[in-house]
């Protein structure tokens, strides 16, 4: 069975204070990502554990603490495996 995925793309018409948000936006995923690796290398190295995709949720719901912006990078967590 193959698996089929659709792509989007969007023409995005923005000012300075768009493309400043945006690059805050990348840089944070950029930040979380990095820092999901980090701590899947420390948890294999130190203890030989492995860190699921459900563990990494798990632990980026404690660390967001209800703020919306981090909300919105959960996907991150996704790509980062």
């Amino acid at each position: 069975m193959s698996t089929v995925y659709a792509t989007y793309q969007l023409r995005g018409y923005l000012n300075r204070s768009g493309y400043a948000q945006l690059d805050c936006v990348l840089v944070q995923c950029a930040v979380l990502c990095n820092a999901a690796f980090q701590n899947w290398r420390d948890a294999w190295r130190m203890a030989g554990e492995r860190i699921t995709l459900c563990g990494r949720m798990r632990e980026f719901a404690q660390v967001r603490a209800g703020d919306d912006f981090w909300c919105s990078l959960n996907q991150t967590l996704a790509g980062a495996r």
